[in-house]
């Protein structure tokens, strides 16, 4: 066994668990990327530092109550992540318990421990057609969508003005229908990207240092809806670039399904699309959906492990993807264990650590990548 080998089998959470995917790893073709010289020893390197070197900004989803309440947590994300996105602090439910009233406590925390640990902050998210609480719906159906709107993003952006990398500005706007080009949505009801062009450029005003994003899911396949939906994506950019948008990035969500083959060349040719309308391409809510993956824990993560590689490998190729960012660091914290239960009763493995904060074969994997795609 290789020197290689080695490392790979003391990356996992226990002995039984290495062996075990080493043999299924040698069995469906051990990944050539796992044996390039260059790349050994990366256990011990943070992935934000790996990630640096291909100019990529590593990060992770987070929550108020993980890092304020979890010590060892706080700790691993301070150490491997150079990027955070809060994951509830930022949207409306949190943010506006009720009309021109503000609460940015927890928020707050979030971006002061980011501060602290020299990292950077994703601003996730300013306009999305959930999550809005019941007396913004009943001002928004009276007509004050705009008005209502161009307030909130004005007072959040500028709260935070210079402290927040990059705001998702909109959020799964786009319809995955041949017959319209925008999702129905109480900010959108009039069926134009005005709004859109609006929420841009009141966040620009705001704060025109920070990064503004278009983010959007489901991409990822070669189905009727999401063919749509890429098509309706870029149609979209087009559109609020000639209008003159101060649009700088699209997000990619990524929320990849166990038991679905990526459509490598369609995700590829969107990438370079939005690259030659001039954006940059983030990757901001990776995880893989196990919902229906077997129950064995060893045979799971190995397939999650190889959808992982896929996808990184159909995206890296691009010297255009800027940020990779993780929807959490930890099995622990995984939202799959609240939104889509597994039959069985067995906890989600969609991330780069267990629920014990143990690194997965994932975690390399991950690591690989960056460093056999770095400069």
């Amino acid at each position: 066994m290789d020197n290689d080998k080695r490392r790979f089998l003391r990356n996992t959470s226990c002995g039984l668990l290495g062996v075990l995917s080493m043999v299924a790893f040698a069995r469906n073709g051990y990944p050539a990327f796992l044996a390039n010289d260059k790349c050994l020893g990366l256990e011990d390197i943070p992935l934000k530092v790996i990630a640096k070197n291909r100019g990529i900004l590593f990060g992770t989803a987070v929550t108020y109550q993980q890092l304020s309440k979890d010590t060892k947590f706080s700790a691993l994300v301070a150490r491997e992540a150079k990027l955070i996105t809060p994951i509830q602090e930022l949207k409306w439910q949190t943010l506006r318990p009720g009309p021109g009233r503000f609460d940015y406590r927890k928020a707050e925390y979030l971006i002061q421990f980011a501060e602290k640990n020299n990292q950077m902050v994703r601003g996730h998210t300013l306009m999305w057609h959930m999550g809005i609480p019941n007396w913004a719906l009943k001002e928004i159906s009276s007509g004050n969508a705009d008005k209502i709107m161009t307030e909130h993003i004005k007072q959040v952006v500028g709260n935070f003005k210079g402290r927040i990398y990059s705001w998702d500005v909109v959020n799964e706007v786009a319809s995955n229908s041949k017959s319209e080009l925008l999702r129905k949505s109480p900010w959108g009801n009039k069926g134009t990207i005005d709004y859109i062009h609006d929420a841009f450029s009141v966040a620009h005003e705001a704060d025109p240092s920070a990064l503004l994003v278009f983010n959007d899911h489901q991409v990822e396949y070669d189905t009727s809806k999401q063919n749509a939906k890429r098509y309706n994506i870029l149609k979209i950019v087009e559109k609020l670039i000639t209008l003159g948008t101060p649009i700088h990035a699209f997000g990619i969500q990524a929320h990849l399904y166990g038991k679905k083959k990526i459509a490598k060349n369609h995700l590829m040719s969107f990438i370079d699309n939005l690259s030659q309308f001039g954006l940059e391409v983030h990757i901001t809510e990776l995880d893989v959906k196990d919902q229906r993956l077997p129950k064995n824990p060893q045979e799971r993560d190995l397939i999650v492990a190889n959808i992982y590689n896929d996808f990184l490998e159909s995206i890296l190729v691009s010297k255009n993807i800027k940020v990779l960012n993780l929807w959490g660091l930890s099995d622990r914290y995984s939202w799959y264990n609240h939104k889509f239960i597994r039959e069985d009763g067995m906890p989600a493995r969609p991330l780069l650590y267990d629920d014990e904060l143990m690194p997965k074969e994932v975690r390399l994997i991950v690591a690989k990548q960056l460093c056999a795609y770095g400069s």
